[in-house]
């Protein structure tokens, strides 16, 4: 494997990157079965949300020879009014107790979304972003939370193999996801 190098994104090309490589991935772009075997995106971003988004915390990229092979988004609290399919998902979040604590009333940040280039997938690019990112954040926030589709298990595997747990599951019909939690202190 290549070293591939992890860096915060800082320009316009990153955000523009980042939306064509989740243009890719986005359920409606795969077929059922891709979606099961390489996992999938919900959320389909614009650059300027992303630009938004990216202060004052960065989000986190990888690349490889100048093109962004992967992403993971950081998505604060003061964020959510920009994104409104979030809404209902931040209020179930702030009900949730983890450490005898709501998360209301807790340091946490929500990881908004990661992907890779399916060339460049298994690996190891999805843990030293997170390493990357939870080294950023963690002077900040206790937690790391992050929603995730239940039809997504590849996803869902893959968070648990480096450390999150779930907190909470949901499997009404329109609302069929988990929402996992990393512990930064």
């Amino acid at each position: 494997m290549n070293l591939i190098p992890i860096q915060t994104a800082s320009s316009t090309d990153h955000f523009e990157s980042i939306v064509a490589l989740q243009k890719l991935n986005v359920a409606q772009s795969l077929s059922p079965e891709e979606t099961t075997r390489e996992g999938f995106v919900t959320l389909q971003h614009t650059v300027e949300i992303l630009e938004l988004m990216n202060v004052p915390y960065p989000h986190i990229i990888a690349t490889d020879r100048n093109s962004l092979v992967g992403y993971a988004l950081v998505t604060l609290r003061e964020h959510i009014d920009a994104l409104a399919s979030l809404q209902d998902i931040i209020e179930v979040i702030h009900r949730i107790t983890y450490d005898h604590k709501t998360l209301a009333d807790s340091k946490y940040f929500i990881m908004g979304q990661i992907c890779i280039a399916k060339a460049y997938r298994g690996q190891g690019i999805f843990k030293l972003m997170y390493d990357r990112l939870a080294t950023q954040m963690q002077t900040e926030f206790d937690y790391m939370v992050t929603i995730i589709s239940n039809k997504n298990q590849r996803s869902v595997r893959a968070h648990e193999k480096i450390g999150f747990q779930t907190i909470y599951q949901d499997n009404a019909i329109d609302r069929d996801w988990v929402i996992v939690l990393k512990d930064l202190r």
